[in-house]
């Protein structure tokens, strides 16, 4: 996680608001809740419970405020979710009754959440852009905007439903399989004791993709936008 976090704000420091348009930016951000969640199953201590709350508040507010540093606001604000969210399930709270109709549903929607994530934005954006074709001026106002927006919800939670089925279970298959497979080899073959050059070797190679990969999204991300705005370069 170390590496990931120091990635993420070494493009943000780099790139700025402009980094946002590439998956790494999000890297470490997107990852603090599987750190926790994974944690948390195998009953290991908790990251980030000793971690203060107070400075990254600050940070945050400052991010928010200062233009210069507002590129760190996501990562700054996942990093102080996470430490709330590890506080919170480091102590025992009271366990809250609910009626078993929502709780299912919650279960449901949770089953379901990373395929909801894949695809909320993409469908919003299309059904927004149809919709304002259809309708030009009714989502104008306000009200009406955020009521076809929450009805929006229906379809995507069913489109969701079925990329769960097709695509995320069989994926979830194959990698538990591909675990097994590759822990069943390397205890096979090791000594243990070898395995640490093997360990710096796998990272300083995924440094190196990843540092590859970044420059090649960039450099497309150039072209696009210096096609789709010309003016830009000679603004320049």
């Amino acid at each position: 996680m170390a590496i990931l976090g120091g990635c993420e704000f070494a493009i943000r420091f780099a790139y700025g608001l402009d980094g946002d348009c590439m998956p790494f930016t999000f890297w470490f951000s997107w990852s603090l809740g599987a750190f926790i969640a994974d944690a948390y199953l195998k009953e290991k201590p908790l990251p980030f419970t000793k971690v203060p709350v107070i400075p990254l508040l600050i940070l945050i507010f400052v991010s928010y405020f200062f233009k210069a540093t507002i590129a760190f606001l996501f990562p700054l604000a996942a990093i102080t979710t996470a430490i709330l969210m590890s506080r919170l399930l480091s102590e025992r709270v009271p366990q809250i009754q609910m009626p078993a109709m929502p709780l299912t549903a919650l279960k449901k929607i949770g089953i379901w959440s990373y395929s909801i994530y894949l695809l909320h934005q993409p469908l919003l954006m299309s059904y927004n852009i149809s919709l304002t074709r259809i309708f030009p001026n009714a989502l104008q106002s306000g009200p009406v905007a955020m009521c076809v927006m929450l009805l929006c919800w229906l379809p995507i939670i069913c489109f969701a439903f079925l990329w769960f089925k097709v695509f995320e279970l069989p994926s979830i298959s194959a990698g538990k399989f591909l675990v097994e497979k590759f822990d069943g080899m390397n205890l096979a073959a090791r000594p243990a004791k070898k395995s640490g050059g093997l360990k710096f070797a796998a990272i300083f190679v995924a440094l190196i993709l990843f540092a590859a990969g970044n420059f090649f999204i960039e450099s497309k991300l150039t072209h696009i936008d210096l096609v789709t705005n010309p003016t830009r370069e000679l603004a320049r």
